[in-house]
C-alpha cells in the first residue's frame, strides 16, 4: 500500500479490518511519483505476498474497501487486477468530466493507482516498473497497467467499491482543466509511441486528433442544450488535440499540473 503522506483515516481503517494481518504502509520523501511507486515495486518483488494495493496520498476509502477488493478477486477469478472510481469530494464539475468511467465489472485496459488492488503473480512475474520520463508529466500508471495489459494480465471495474479525494480550491477551475487535459493528451502521445514503436505511435496521434476534432465538432453544434457542459467538452477535445500535436513536435511539458 502506498500512501506518501499518512493518511490517518486510511490507517485506522487497515489496522481494524485487517487486524492480525501483515500490513507495510510506505511514507516516501522526496521522489516524484513514478520514482515512489518503484520503490514499493523493488520492495515488494523481494518478499512474499498474496495482495497489495496502491491509493493516491490525497485518497481516502471506506469501510471493507480492501475486503471488498478482495472479494470482488475471488468472485472474478480470471482477472490478476481490480480497479473502482474516484470521486470528489466535494463533487467536481472538471472532474467528473475526466475520471474513467466504466460499467460495472467491465474488463478494461489500465487503470489509475489511486484504486487499484492486484494479485502478487501481476509484478512477481515481470520486471515492469513506472516509467520515470513521466515524472513531470504523468501518465505513468496509465502506461505501466497497458503494459501489463499486454502481457496477459487482465483488469476488472469494480464500481461499487470508490476512493474519494478532497478537492482542492485550485483544482476546481477552467485553468486547471485545460492544464490537466494537455497533459493527458501528451502523456497519451508518448505513452502510444512506447506501447506501439514510434511510427505507428505517430499515426494513432493523428487518427486520435481526427477523432477529437469531430468530438469538438460535435459538441460545438450542441453547445445550444446544455451551454457550459458541451461548451466544456468542445474545449476538452480542442486541448487534447493541441496537446497531441505538441507530442509529434517533440515539445514537452515540464510541470506536473
Amino acid at each position: 500500500l502506498l500512501i506518501n503522506k499518512f493518511q490517518d483515516k486510511n490507517v485506522k481503517i487497515l489496522n481494524k479490518e485487517l487486524k492480525n494481518k501483515n500490513i507495510k504502509i510506505f511514507k516516501s520523501k522526496n521522489k516524484k511519483i513514478p520514482e515512489s511507486r518503484n520503490i514499493i515495486l523493488k520492495y515488494l518483488r523481494r518478499k512474499k505476498f498474496d495482495f497489495a494495493c496502491f491509493v493516491d496520498d490525497d485518497c481516502y476509502f471506506k469501510k471493507n474497501w480492501v475486503k471488498n477488493h478482495f472479494e470482488f478477486l475471488n468472485k472474478n477469478k480470471k482477472f490478476h487486477i481490480v480497479s473502482g472510481p474516484q470521486y470528489s469530494v466535494p463533487k467536481n464539475f472538471y472532474h467528473e468530466l475526466i475520471a474513467p468511467k466504466h460499467k460495472h465489472e467491465t474488463n478494461i485496459n489500465w487503470c489509475p493507482t489511486n484504486n487499484v488492488f492486484f494479485k502478487s503473480n501481476v509484478i512477481k512475474k515481470n520486471k515492469i516498473s513506472f516509467d520515470v520520463k513521466l515524472n513531470d508529466i504523468g501518465g505513468s500508471d496509465q502506461l505501466f497497467f497497458n503494459k501489463l495489459k499486454l502481457l496477459g494480465y487482465k483488469i476488472i471495474w469494480n464500481k461499487n467499491n470508490p476512493v474519494f479525494e478532497n478537492y482542492k480550491n485550485e483544482r476546481n477551475t477552467l485553468s486547471w482543466f485545460i492544464n490537466r487535459n494537455l497533459r493527458y493528451s501528451f502523456s497519451g502521445h508518448y505513452m502510444d509511441i512506447k506501447l506501439n514503436g514510434f511510427y505507428k505511435g505517430i499515426l494513432i496521434s493523428f487518427l486520435k486528433i481526427n477523432y477529437y476534432f469531430l468530438l469538438f465538432l460535435t459538441n460545438l453544434i450542441i453547445i445550444p442544450i446544455n451551454p457550459k457542459l458541451y461548451a466544456t467538452k468542445s474545449l476538452m477535445h480542442l486541448t487534447k488535440i493541441v496537446g497531441r500535436i505538441k507530442g509529434i513536435l517533440g515539445f514537452y511539458i515540464k510541470k506536473y499540473i
